[in-house]
């Protein structure tokens, strides 16, 4: 990481992180075999969830029903967003360098002070998404090459 990135890092350091057994839980579920998913039974739902400070960190967070989270101070760098709904989460100040997000649902999102540098945001919907312009570092992957 260099520059802002290292910033942000280190400013993750130090904030109030979720009780023990609330990230354990919530590890779990980032970890989990997506392919072993019952789509007969929806999406995994974290809707309205307090994972303020949340170490999500490379988590397989595909398709899961995020709407309304607050995801404030989490670390979602490398994360597996693609097609989750955030409709209206809060993500200020979260970290998700190199996250996908494609096909995810961002509308009315809050991104405050969010750091996206590398971030994939390929048909994802942000139609009324909150300080998209104070996120820092907004290159996206390119779309893939047909």
């Amino acid at each position: 990481m260099h520059g802002q990135d290292e910033k942000a890092t280190a400013s993750l350091k130090g904030r109030p992180r979720l009780r023990a057994d609330v990230q354990a839980a919530v590890a779990v579920i980032g970890r989990r075999n997506v392919s072993h998913d019952d789509p007969d039974r929806g999406r995994v739902d974290l809707a309205e969830a307090n994972l303020a400070g949340a170490d999500l960190a490379g988590a397989r967070l595909g398709g899961v029903d995020l709407a309304q989270a607050n995801l404030t101070d989490a670390d979602l760098a490398g994360a597996d967003l693609s097609h989750a709904n955030l409709w209206r989460a809060d993500l200020t100040r979260a970290l998700l360098t190199t996250a996908d997000l494609a096909g995810a649902i961002l509308d009315g999102a809050r991104l405050t002070d969010a750091l996206i540098t590398g971030a994939n945001f390929d048909g994802a919907k942000l139609d009324g998404a909150l300080d998209l312009s104070d996120a820092a570092g907004g290159q996206q992957k390119p779309p893939p090459s047909m």
